[in-house]
Parts: structure tokens; C-alpha cells; sequence
């Protein structure tokens, strides 16, 4: 029995899944400028595949961007803010 996938047109128009403008630059704005009130001492963030994570609020303090995933427990550091918005 063989099992083939049959490739359609909106295949190969799906694109990678993005945030829009504005929630990139707010999220710039927010991490660059600090402007706004921890909650239980974290920064908390949803990334755009519907997973969750977090930046602790001194971490952030410090210039350092470490997500934890709030699934998971793994965690990833990014080199800046620009990077982290590429990664979703």
C-alpha cells in the first residue's frame, strides 16, 4: 500500500506563521523601553505557534532575552529582540 501525499496549489502558498507589524513593534516597544508591570515577577509572552513563555523580569532588567517555555522548562536566550520576534 502506498501512501502519497497529493501537493496542492495552497500548499505551496502557505507561509510561515508571522505577527503583524504593529504586535512586532510592540513587543520592541515593550521589551526596549520596559513599559510595563510584572506579574508575578515575569514577562509573559505568547509565541506565534500558540505556545507561552516567559522572560524573568530580572533577566530582562539585565539585557538578557531568556525564554522559558511554560510547557516545557527549556529554555533559549536571544542575542536581541529583533531575533526574537523572527523566531516568533
Amino acid at each position: 500500500m502506498s501512501t502519497s501525499k497529493r501537493t496542492t496549489e495552497a500548499d505551496h502558498n502557505e507561509e510561515t506563521p508571522s505577527w503583524s507589524d504593529a504586535a512586532k513593534e510592540a513587543t520592541r516597544r515593550l521589551i526596549g523601553d520596559g513599559a510595563f508591570v510584572p506579574l508575578d515577577d515575569k514577562l509573559h509572552l505568547k509565541h506565534v505557534g500558540s505556545d507561552f513563555g516567559y522572560i524573568a523580569f530580572q533577566d530582562l532588567g539585565n539585557g538578557v532575552l531568556r525564554i522559558v517555555d511554560k510547557r516545557s522548562g527549556s529554555e533559549r536566550v536571544f542575542s536581541d529582540v529583533d531575533e526574537l520576534i523572527r523566531e516568533g
